[in-house]
């Protein structure tokens, strides 16, 4: 599990983004490079579906249930939703291929591209500063 943090002044107003610097705070606190954190910021703030799964199948059945990947979304408002990742779906049929997504907000099946998923969920050696 990895927690990202933007810090800012600390009286609970957000610094404009071009100030925000980004830290991983758990399991333990390093500092990452900012203009990569925020291409994965950027990748989540634009995710679009290219497809919607068949409703009528359940999320087990599209690697949902217990999916390794997560991300815990917490909004302005002070809500937070789940964005889950599952399994992958070939391109076949003229269907693009991508990754079964979920958000706790709807629980609808979406298909997302690929490229997408690999934009959001970086290893932690690819968004530490450069040496």
């Amino acid at each position: 599990e990895k927690i990202l943090a933007a810090a800012g002044p600390g009286d609970g107003s957000a610094p404009p983004t071009q100030d925000w610097e980004w830290t991983l705070t758990s399991p333990s606190r390093r500092a990452l490079a900012k203009t990569k954190v925020d291409g994965v910021m950027n990748a989540l703030t634009s995710i679009q579906a290219a497809d919607v799964a068949d409703p009528g199948v359940g999320m087990d059945k599209y690697g949902l249930w217990k999916a390794e990947r997560r991300v815990e979304v917490a909004l302005a408002d002070g809500s937070t939703f789940e964005l889950r990742v599952g399994d992958a779906r070939p391109a076949e049929g003229g269907a693009q291929e991508g990754r079964f997504c979920m958000t706790s907000r709807d629980r609808k099946i979406w298909v997302i591209r690929e490229f997408k998923i690999d934009q959001i969920f970086k290893k932690l050696e690819d968004l530490l500063p450069d040496a």
